[in-house]
């Protein structure tokens, strides 16, 4: 159901001619997956509305650090920042395995930018195989992010979930720029709200470090 939902399955298409709740309705069970209101699926008893069955609490950080400026010829002297978001846990007792990751991101659109091509899966070992699907809207400085893999990550090693390299953008106004990690964010007709799930369901996530000021264009 996920993989329809993110559009790397077609599963409705023998079933053109079906009201597509018959089959399974995958923007109520994408909601009831990110804590959205969704009236159909009642609140499992003794739950008050955040699906973790398990105790898992890691932790979700940001941490920046300076790209050097392109030198292949000609160079235009424009450099940037690589911001990573750093999981402390990917496997905490009590989950099975991280299966899914989404992330929302905000930025600065007038100091920064980013394509779909500058993210790409970090450091934690066991991330080779998984799916990645970015939307951005450059526009108003937005980013959303979906991870997902059928094996679950099983080392408890840190690590980067994800790594975005952020360019400056050719006369911007200010040499300091704000990144940071948000609840959700709305690209098009598509929603991401910041979530680490296994296959038992959402986790509890402990506070960690948000936002990060970088300085880009060597200040």
């Amino acid at each position: 159901m996920f993989n329809v939902a993110v559009g790397t399955a077609t599963g409705f298409a023998p079933y053109s001619l079906l009201d597509p709740v018959i089959v399974g309705d995958v923007a109520t069970l994408k909601s009831y997956i990110l804590h959205l209101p969704r009236p159909t699926i009642p609140t499992l008893p003794g739950l008050t509305g955040i699906v973790s069955p398990n105790a898992a609490d890691p932790t979700l950080s940001l941490v920046a650090s300076p790209l050097t400026p392109d030198p292949s010829p000609p160079s235009t002297g424009a450099s940037g920042v690589s911001i990573v978001v750093v999981l402390d846990d990917p496997h905490p007792t009590g989950s099975t395995g991280l299966t899914e990751a989404v992330l929302a991101l905000k930025y600065d659109p007038s100091i920064l930018s980013i394509a779909p091509e500058d993210i790409t899966l970090g450091s934690i070992p066991g991330q080779a195989g998984w799916q990645m699907n970015v939307q951005i809207d450059q526009a108003n400085g937005w980013i959303g992010i979906e991870l997902y893999s059928t094996r679950p990550l099983t080392t408890d090693v840190a690590g980067s979930r994800v790594n975005l390299s952020f360019h400056s953008v050719p006369g911007a106004s200010s040499s300091i720029a704000a990144v940071q990690l948000v609840d959700s964010v709305r690209i098009g007709q598509q929603f991401f709200g910041t979530l680490l799930a296994d296959d038992q369901g959402g986790w509890v996530l402990s506070p960690g470090v948000d936002q990060v000021l970088v300085g880009i264009q060597g200040s």
